[in-house]
């Protein structure tokens, strides 16, 4: 599963981080470039391996991308 959001929105959140409780570690210093290439690489092998490779929008509160994953997992297991 890979977990898709904009690099915008992903800076966004990493500022947001309580540093007590989150350490920092060297992605923590990377350029909103670097995240975007990385993204442009998973959503290449995405989609060059569907039955693989699943996307979950990740933009939203973590409920609504829990229910995305939950609704995700169930499509896959078929239940």
């Amino acid at each position: 599963i890979f977990f898709d959001i904009p690099v915008v929105e992903a800076v966004r959140r990493m500022a947001g981080r309580d540093e007590r409780q989150a350490k920092s570690n060297r992605m923590d210093v990377e350029t909103a470039d670097f995240y975007g290439r990385v993204r442009s690489g998973y959503l290449k092998i995405a989609e060059s391996e569907p039955l693989r490779f699943r996307i979950v929008n990740a933009a939203g509160t973590p409920q609504e991308i829990h229910a995305r994953v939950l609704d995700l997992v169930s499509e896959v297991l078929d239940v």
